[in-house]
């Protein structure tokens, strides 16, 4: 891939950018004639390759409609939802676990093993949720509800060695009282946590609106089948990127951008190659 196919037409058509298992793309307005919602019925093709949904039929066009999860070896939105109830599941599970170690202790009457609060922003489900989501994404938002409450589960092991430590002097409360108060804000905090990243899976689930991109190259004429679309405007290249491998890789993609739709790097598709490669069926 040499240096003029990375470059980027400022004055070209606008770009319209879509999501497709939570990595953004974008192809040119030029190749674009219409968006649709997928249908509740769609024709089958007969032993076709796995990532040709069907047969579309628009205004008397009939052509194929591609898949681009498969299409780019990505996830299926079943496989992608179950990896983050698993992810939901652990970090639920795991946060319990360090409660109930924290209430063990103290009904041991002693000090819990870890006598000071480890940093939440270290926490792996903290490290998830920036590594997975941008900072505008709806289930972003959904799981920042439960920030007060995540942080609160982290600083309890030190409230309570502070407590159960022989420094501890307070006229109006014993060290139990207390401790009792404390372990009780915790199981309300877990119980926010817990409730926070159920309501998450649901909005997870509603962000896979499965939209259908139709394009046209002359007679050529293909469907796509992509998470969201996000919208139509410029996009600026981005010259040194780790997306840039992906580039190297694949005939597909010819560039990466940035764009004021979303905060994540967009890969440019090339649409002529990707009409030219599936307009036409090959089994």
């Amino acid at each position: 891939m040499n240096e003029e196919a990375l470059q980027i037409d400022k004055n070209s058509l606008p770009w319209l950018t879509f999501l497709l298992c939570g990595n953004a793309y974008a192809i040119n307005s030029k190749y674009i004639d219409g968006i649709t919602t997928r249908p509740d019925e769609i024709t089958p093709i007969p032993d076709s390759q796995p990532k040709y949904i069907g047969m579309l039929n628009v205004r008397g066009n009939v052509f194929p409609l591609l898949d681009m999860r498969k299409q780019f070896k990505l996830l299926s939105i079943d496989e992608e939802m179950a990896a983050f109830e698993n992810d939901a599941e652990h970090f639920i599970a795991s946060h319990r676990e360090r409660l109930k170690a924290v209430e063990d202790a103290f009904a041991r009457g002693g000090e819990p093993d870890f006598k000071v609060a480890d940093e939440a922003v270290k926490c792996e489900y903290t490290l998830w949720l920036d590594k997975k989501f941008h900072k505008k994404d709806k289930v972003y938002e959904t799981l920042m509800k439960a920030d007060a409450a995540h942080k609160a589960l982290h600083a309890l092991p030190a409230k309570i060695y502070t407590v159960m430590s022989e420094d501890y002097l307070d006229p109006k409360k014993s060290k139990h009282e207390e401790g009792e108060t404390l372990i009780e804000d915790a199981r309300e905090d877990f119980r926010v946590f817990a409730e926070t990243l159920a309501e998450a899976e649901f909005s997870y689930r509603r962000r896979f609106r499965e939209t259908i991109i139709n394009l046209a190259d002359g007679e050529d004429r293909l469907g796509i089948l992509v998470d969201e679309v996000l919208g139509v405007g410029t996009i600026d290249p981005v010259k040194d990127s780790k997306n840039l491998n992906s580039v190297y890789q694949s005939k597909l993609f010819c560039g990466v951008a940035k764009s004021d739709k979303t905060e994540k790097e967009i890969l440019i598709i090339d649409e002529e190659l990707l009409i030219r490669q599936n307009a036409q069926i090959n089994d």
